[in-house]
Order: C-alpha cells, then sequence, then structure tokens
C-alpha cells in the first residue's frame, strides 16, 4: 500500500475524552491546551513517522449536552474547521475516554454532533481513539467495548469497527502511532479522502460573517452608552452593594471569589441561602450577597419554595438596596428561548424596573480564547440578544478560572456609571404589591397540581445533592463506588447501578424545552418533556463538575450549612416513586392532554 507523503486529520471529541493529550502524544510535544476548554480551532504541524503531519484540533462538546445546549461558537469553529485543513483531508480521529462509561446519553450527544457538522458520511472517514492512562486493569479494550454495551458498540460500528488505543500517562508510544498511521491509511484505500459539505461550510462562513458584522456594531454601541454615563459620573462611589442571581451552577459564588480576591464564598455546591461577604476592591468597600440559583431548564413554578424568600432576604442583606443586580451566565453552554423565557419569569421577582439595574456578567471566559464576549452574544441569535438589550446594553465577562484584577475594577467601572445613570432601585415596592411568580398559562410546565410539581421539586433537589455527594465520596475515598443514580422509565424505583438515562429518539434536530411544546401535544409528549429536562440538568451538573476538573470544586472543608453529608437513599427513591407515577398519570391523563 502507498503511503501518502503528508497526513491531515481533524482531532474531535467531547471535553472529557482527552483529545489534546492524544494529539501532543502524536507530535511528542506540547502542540494543543490540554485544558480543552477553547471555543477555537488550534492547528498543529509537525514531522511524524517520516511524514508531514497537520492536525486541526475542534472544540469540544460536553459529552452528555444535547446538540442544542452547546454554543453557536462552538458549533460554527467545528464546522469550519474542515477549512483549517489543507486538502485532502484523510481522516478524523474522534477520541474517547476509556476510563469513563460511555452511556446512552454520550452516544446521542456524539451522533448529533458529529452529523450537525460533518453530514452522515463523516462516519465512512473516522477512526475511534481510546485514551487512557494505564488504569484499565486487567481488562484489554475489548472488554470495555463488550461492557459498555450498545451505545459504544454503535458509535464503533458507524466508524466501521476502526479503533486504537493510546496511553497518556507518559508510556512510549511511538510504534502505537505507527499503528494508527497505518489504520488511518488502510481507511483511506478503503474509502478514499473526506469531501467537505460545502453547503454546510458556506452556510457557516456566511453566518460567522454576519456575527463578526454585528458584534462590533454591539462593541461600539456599547461604548457609546458608556461614554454618555461617564458624563453624568462624579465621583465613584464610596461602596457599592452588589447582588448575584442567576441558575444553578452558573458560577456566581466563584464570581464573588474573583471579585473579593479570596474564598469568602463556596463555589461547587448548590447555594441555598443568601450569605453576604465584603471586602477592599481596587480601593473601596464591595458588599456581595450571593442567593440560590433557579434551575436552568425549569420555570419558576418548580423552584424550592425556600428560594424566593432567600432571594429577598438576600436583597435585605444589601440594606437599604443593592446598587447592581448581576446577573451571571456561563458562555460555554448555549442560550436559548426557554432560557430567554426562564430568566425573565425569574427576575420578575423584583418588579418591572430591575432590567435598570442590571449587568449581564459571563463567565467561563477562559473558553472564549480568540473569540470576544459580543461574538458570543449574537451568535446565541433573538434570545440572548433581547436579554442584553433589555439591560441596556450593560454586559461584562469574567474569567474565574485564569484570575487577573483588570477585569474586576473595569467591572467596578461599568457599576458606577449603570449607578449614576439610575435612580434609587427599591425592590419592596414590587415585593409588596405584586405577584412574584403570576402563572404563566402558556407554559406547558405550569400546572395546576401543586402537589405534583412539589414532587418534580423535590426530585430536583434530592437527585442533585446526591449526585454532589457521590461525586465528592468517589474523588476523595472509593473509586470503586457503583455509578450515579438517575431516572431509567416510568413507574420503577431505580437500583444503584442503572444509568441508563433517557433513550435517544430517531429525530436527532428535536431539543426538548418549554418553547417545543404546543396545546397539542399529549400526556406522554409531556412526560417525555419532563424526563428530557430532568435529564439536561443532570448533564449540566456533570459537565460543570468535568470542566472544572473536580479539584475546583471538592478542595476545601465544607462550609457551615453546606458541609456535605450523605443524602437519604430511601427518600430518593421514595421521591422518585412519587415523580414516576406522576409521569405516568400524565402520559394517561385525557385532562391535560385536552387543555
Amino acid at each position: 500500500m502507498k503511503k501518502a507523503r503528508e497526513l491531515n486529520v481533524v482531532l474531535l471529541g467531547s471535553k472529557s475524552s482527552q483529545k489534546c493529550h492524544v494529539g501532543n502524544i502524536i507530535f511528542r510535544e506540547q502542540m494543543f491546551d490540554s485544558r480543552d476548554v477553547r471555543s477555537d480551532c488550534e492547528r498543529g504541524e509537525g514531522e511524524v513517522c517520516g511524514r508531514k503531519v497537520t492536525m486541526v484540533r475542534t472544540p469540544g462538546w460536553y459529552r452528555g449536552y444535547p446538540l442544542c445546549d452547546t454554543p453557536e461558537l462552538f458549533k460554527t469553529a467545528v464546522i469550519l474547521s474542515v477549512t483549517e485543513c489543507p486538502p485532502p483531508l484523510h481522516a478524523f480521529i474522534m477520541v474517547i475516554n476509556a476510563e469513563m462509561t460511555f452511556k446512552d446519553k454520550y452516544k446521542k450527544a456524539t451522533q448529533e454532533h458529529m452529523q450537525h457538522c460533518f453530514g452522515e458520511k463523516v462516519w465512512a472517514h473516522t477512526i475511534v481513539v481510546f485514551s487512557h492512562s494505564g488504569c484499565l486493569g486487567h481488562k484489554t479494550i475489548e472488554d470495555y467495548i463488550k461492557e459498555e454495551g450498545g451505545p459504544l458498540q454503535w458509535v464503533l460500528k458507524a466508524c466501521g469497527n476502526r479503533y486504537h488505543t493510546l496511553c497518556i500517562d507518559g508510556t512510549e508510544n511511538s510504534e502505537k502511532v505507527k499503528e494508527l498511521f497505518d489504520k488511518i491509511d488502510a481507511m483511506v484505500a478503503e474509502n478514499s479522502h473526506y469531501e467537505p459539505d460545502m453547503t454546510l461550510v458556506q452556510n457557516a462562513e456566511a453566518k460567522w460573517k454576519e456575527v463578526e458584522k454585528k458584534a462590533e456594531e454591539l462593541r461600539l454601541l456599547s461604548q457609546q452608552q458608556r461614554q454618555k454615563l461617564r458624563g453624568l459620573l462624579t465621583d465613584p462611589m464610596p461602596s457599592l452593594r452588589v447582588l448575584m442571581v442567576g441558575w444553578v451552577f452558573s458560577g456566581k459564588s466563584a464570581t464573588g471569589n474573583h471579585i473579593l480576591s479570596g474564598d469568602a464564598f463556596q463555589s461547587g455546591e448548590r447555594t441555598v441561602k443568601a450569605l453576604k461577604k465584603s471586602g477592599m476592591v481596587a480601593g473601596r468597600q464591595v458588599v456581595l450577597v450571593d442567593t440560590p440559583g433557579w434551575w436552568k431548564f425549569f420555570p419558576p413554578s418548580f423552584n424550592p419554595s425556600s428560594l424566593k424568600s432567600e432571594i429577598m432576604r438576600g436583597v435585605s442583606l444589601c440594606s437599604p438596596s443593592p446598587n447592581v443586580i448581576l446577573l451571571i451566565i456561563p458562555c460555554a453552554t448555549s442560550f436559548t428561548v426557554g432560557q430567554r423565557r426562564i430568566t425573565e419569569s425569574n427576575m420578575k421577582l423584583f418588579g418591572e424596573e430591575v432590567w435598570r439595574h442590571v449587568i449581564v456578567l459571563f463567565t467561563d471566559a477562559d473558553v472564549l480564547q480568540t473569540k470576544t464576549i459580543e461574538q458570543y452574544i449574537v451568535s446565541e441569535g433573538e434570545p440572548l440578544s433581547w436579554l442584553i438589550e433589555k439591560c441596556g446594553n450593560r454586559y461584562h465577562v469574567l474569567d474565574i478560572i485564569n484570575k487577573s484584577e483588570g477585569p474586576v475594577t473595569e467591572l467596578l467601572e461599568k457599576m458606577d456609571e449603570m449607578v449614576a445613570g439610575n435612580l434609587f432601585f427599591n425592590v419592596s415596592d414590587h415585593h409588596e404589591t405584586k405577584d412574584l411568580q403570576p402563572v404563566d398559562r402558556s407554559d406547558p410546565l405550569t400546572e395546576k397540581d401543586e402537589n405534583t410539581k412539589k414532587e418534580i421539586t423535590e426530585q430536583l433537589i434530592l437527585e442533585w445533592d446526591r449526585r454532589n455527594w457521590e461525586k465528592r465520596h468517589i474523588f476523595k475515598t472509593d473509586s470503586s463506588m457503583k455509578t450515579l443514580l438517575t431516572f431509567k422509565g416510568v413507574g420503577k424505583a431505580l437500583s444503584s447501578d442503572e444509568d441508563e438515562g433517557i433513550k435517544p429518539d430517531d429525530d436527532q434536530s428535536d431539543c426538548f424545552g418549554p418553547e417545543m411544546m404546543n396545546e397539542d401535544q399529549t400526556g406522554a409528549e409531556y412526560q417525555k418533556l419532563c424526563m428530557r429536562l430532568l435529564e439536561r440538568e443532570w448533564a449540566r451538573r456533570e459537565a460543570t463538575m468535568e470542566e472544572a476538573g473536580w479539584t475546583l470544586f471538592y478542595s476545601g472543608t465544607p462550609a457551615g450549612e453546606r458541609a456535605m453529608s450523605e443524602p437519604d437513599r430511601d427518600q430518593v427513591l421514595q421521591s422518585r416513586q412519587k415523580v414516576s407515577q406522576w409521569l405516568k398519570k400524565l402520559a394517561t391523563s385525557s385532562d391535560y392532554s385536552s387543555e
């Protein structure tokens, strides 16, 4: 077989796949950022095994995320990765971490992302590389494939059962790399090289060009508005009172720690009590109040009963009132119509005038790299653009991982400018005269039966907190602990080794959310929605922990009231039974389907 002198490949996989380590092993140097958080592509070139190799590392997706929860910025970059590799493109190397389970939801995420970005023909040009750090024990990779069952075997079958293994623990891999190249050559000999889908590429290029244009317009508009406000500013306020709000695991506590340059807040656990901390920042007193977060995918009616009172207590901790409300949103995930509606509904707690006092603060700035926050905002489309406009085009971005003082100082300047252009904010007037959570009859998740909502809320809290305890227990003590608990079916109490999750649908384009429902849907469709939203909450939490490398969350001593103790397993299973019975009732309820 005649080998091509050049080898051009695209390296892809989930964020937890260790694909950057695989790329570095192939080049035998630190070619790619091993953290794998970037939203742009990296291109590496070098001579390997006597051949000129060009490799384009693509942004990774969160392995449990459906396609619709991946930011548009990431998806566009992945589609355009084929244009950064010189033709012909010989292969896609898809990396899978062999030390992690590969459940059905991971298979679905892989299928959705691969076919969305490269078309169905991508599989004929893909080889799977299993990464591991020598911790497979006495098992072979074939044992791992057999144990993981249908989901992983489906992926391998789609790739023509082409796979390879590389150890990333520092083991000498020269011979293994040669074997990998031989397998790629054999694949090319059988299927030829990959011809990019030019319709996909051209659409992505046109979309990105429009994003760049609108992003620059947004940046200039924001600058102009800041200049006008500076004209109203006399002296900076001697102190600032800041209320932080957002969904669970949005980075509120970590943001507070970054601003105060310390560990004032316990990050990595679900905040259940409003907490006030203060310190000197850039020469003046700053008071920060952290508050419990709402669910990202469920409307306010599913919030814990204590959430409203704790957020309002947070307002009182900013006595006489907050100067600024920071709405925290991570930019490592999408912001859909569903998130816009849920955010707007939760912010009604503060009254109609609240938006004049809000700055949207984006976390996870390290994922942007060569991209700008304006490009992220514009690429997410109307929902996020609506929110930014609602807040008077006030926004900021912080990198809470690679901390620096400059962005914090600039954030305080934006706070001063906003306060200078505003009247005094008094939330109590709205709190006393308006319904804090008005019933939204257009929302399919707004249900008449308060008991059913209470049961779903209990399930959310119990599962979230139990999984936190289990992850921490695994990390600190027992790596042999069984896989995490989750739903598998309606009407069943699950055992701890059942973690199949929701089965994927044939239609890979759907991503269930409140905006997808309509009055014609049946009880069964509503059941499917609720189950899917529960799984999306778990996937988001899992992804956040993986992104942080675990240690960011569990390196400290648990704080007071939020010390992690093992949740009551019987209570968890009892809650699941209640929710499953409710979902089963919904599936057969003519009362709901007739609404």
